[in-house]
This record gives structure tokens, C-alpha cells and sequence, in this order.
């Protein structure tokens, strides 16, 4: 394993702990020296510690910058997407998103992603629909039954559109 793969390996390993700040430290500042696959997995690693610090901004920049090198990774894609979803850009999050999904079409993660952002927004036939291609992707994902669970809840609390028959 070459120093660039244990760096990556470092940063992945501080994400899964919860060290967000930490893996940033690890990694930001040897990013633009790495290459291929290892740059690529780094900042993917970077904008998602950003975002789970709520530091949405810093995270657009980064992927942004990251996908300047990399234009086909789906991973920077949706990463983008979240981004910028979690910064009130919604539409463009959207967006992002379903690049991420044009590239990588059977990758349930992205659909889920999409799905998720949709119900959020209110828009659960659309997140039905999109859970329902994460589910057909992955169908012992428990998380995707949890998130078609909840649109399913969500439905029922709706208020009739007309109560009364007024």
C-alpha cells in the first residue's frame, strides 16, 4: 500500500469515527499532490467531513475544484449535490444528483440520495418513485425500506385534500 493509499485509508477511518475536523487536517493539505483515484477518494472523504460540519460552502468549493479534475465521478457528483442541497440550493442540488445518477445508473445510493431530497421538499411521489429504484437496485438495503416506510407514514398524516366535502 503506497503512503497516497494510506493517507486515504487515515482519512476514511477518521470519517467512520465521527472526526470530521481531523480528516480534514489529514487531507486538505496533501490533497492537491495526490493523483488518479487517490486525489479522487480524498476529496470525495473532504467534502463530505465539510458537510457533516455543516461547512456547506467549503464543501461546494472543494467538489467543485475536485470535479474539475475528475467531470465523470459520479461519487463528486452526488457529493456536489449534497452540498449544495444542504445549502438551500436545492434545485441544484437536484441536479448534481441526478448527474450522479446518469453516470453511475445502478448505483442505489444515488437514487436513495435523490429520493431522500425529494421528501424533504414534499415531493413524495417523485421520492416514492425514486426509493422504489434504490429498492430495485439493492433490495436488503434497510435504510431504503426505512426512508419508503416514512413516505408511506408521511401519506397517511396528510390531511384530506377537501375534509369536510367543502
Amino acid at each position: 500500500m503506497s503512503a497516497d493509499d494510506t493517507l486515504v485509508e487515515h482519512g476514511y477511518t477518521l470519517c467512520e469515527l465521527g472526526r470530521y475536523r481531523e480528516a480534514l487536517q489529514a487531507l486538505l493539505p496533501k490533497l492537491p499532490a495526490l493523483y488518479g483515484s487517490n486525489h479522487e477518494r480524498a476529496a470525495i472523504l473532504a467534502v463530505h467531513a465539510h458537510n457533516r460540519l455543516k461547512e456547506h460552502e467549503a464543501a461546494c468549493r472543494l467538489a467543485t475544484a475536485a470535479l474539475a479534475r475528475h467531470p465523470g465521478s459520479d461519487d463528486l457528483h452526488a457529493s456536489l449535490g449534497c452540498a449544495l442541497f444542504n445549502s438551500h440550493q436545492y434545485g441544484r442540488g437536484l441536479e448534481e444528483v441526478r448527474r450522479a445518477i446518469a453516470l453511475n445508473p445502478q448505483y442505489a445510493d444515488h437514487h436513495y440520495v435523490e429520493a431522500s431530497m425529494l421528501a424533504t421538499l414534499n415531493r413524495h411521489e417523485a421520492a416514492e418513485a425514486a426509493v422504489l429504484r434504490a429498492l430495485e437496485r439493492s433490495p436488503n438495503e434497510a435504510r431504503f425500506h426505512c426512508l419508503l416506510g416514512d413516505r408511506q407514514r408521511l401519506v397517511d398524516l396528510q390531511p384530506p385534500r377537501n375534509p369536510g366535502g367543502h
